[in-house]
């Protein structure tokens, strides 16, 4: 397969990071907005050429991508174009290293707990349910749907010895296999991980790019020669949202080392996660 066009990559960093900017300043997350080109530290585009045999045919694989910082993963996953909608922006992820990481796959179990046992909470259940729920209220999520055809779940997450963790997990649908799931921090209130497994309950737009192909078929030395202008007026052809800003890739950002997959793009790359904290000594109870 060749590579993956500048122009392209270009205006899928630019959309990617609009949509991003969109969530995070509606779900306040603790960063400073807007997010640029300049505080990426992850970049992945998936071509949206690649096949693959699936069932015994070939199947194309539409837009999709990661755009990290050092606090949050942002994660568009790519799918069959059968997806009812492969372009949203469905799992983030807090990575940094802190006292509530809940992901701390780095750190030993003793140095882990040691940071959060006993932490206060400034919330209970209650709490946390309303923060999550407004939390999706804000991006576009169907709360009332959702409710009405998946009950929610709220767990405050303790050892098994029953010291409280400052930590909870919201979740609809059944826990081996969530519709939606919330994992946030009572310490302060903060997010640490929204994953949607099911996106039709959110309202954002089907798609990010639009002509897909004409985009991929500008040659490198032609969008190499475009001005500053120029680009960010391909960004607008080819952007099927209209955002009331678009920030522009610096002038090199469709050069920058930028990770293009080629295997299957699906993304089950939060599982490693999820699956490691599973392991480690912990029950989560309901808080009456």
């Amino acid at each position: 397969m060749s590579t993956l066009p500048l122009a392209y990559k270009y205006v899928a960093i630019a959309v990617m990071l609009a949509e991003v900017n969109y969530f995070a300043s509606r779900l306040h997350l603790p960063i400073r907005l807007p997010i640029e080109t300049s505080n990426l530290t992850t970049v992945t585009i998936f071509d949206p050429r690649f096949r693959a045999r699936l069932e015994g045919r070939a199947t194309i694989y539409g837009f999709g991508g990661v755009v990290g910082t050092r606090h949050y993963l942002f994660c568009f996953p790519a799918g069959p174009l059968s997806h009812p909608s492969p372009a949203k922006l469905r799992f983030i992820m807090r990575v940094d290293t802190n006292g509530f990481q809940v992901y701390s796959t780095t750190l030993p179990d003793a140095e882990f707990f040691s940071r959060v046992i006993g932490v206060h909470s400034v919330i209970d259940t209650n709490g946390a349910y309303q923060l999550a729920s407004n939390w999706l209220e804000a991006v576009g999520v169907d709360v009332e749907r959702l409710q009405r055809e998946h009950p929610v779940i709220v767990r405050h997450l303790r050892m098994v010895d029953g010291s409280l963790l400052p930590l909870f997990h919201v979740y609809w649908g059944p826990k081996t296999n969530t519709v939606i799931d919330v994992m946030l921090t009572g310490a302060n209130k903060s997010l640490l991980y929204l994953r949607q497994n099911d996106d039709s309950y959110l309202g954002r737009p089907f798609s990010l790019i639009k002509d897909a192909d004409q985009l991929l078929a500008i040659p490198d030395s032609e969008f190499l020669k475009y001005s500053p202008e120029q680009r960010s007026n391909l960004v607008s052809r080819f952007a099927a949202v209209q955002y009331s800003s678009i920030a522009q890739p610096s002038p090199r950002a469709s050069s920058r080392r930028v990770r293009t997959p080629t295997a299957s793009p699906e993304m089950n790359w939060m599982n490693w996660n999820w699956n490691h904290l599973s392991q480690r000594k912990i029950t989560a109870k309901h808080e009456n």
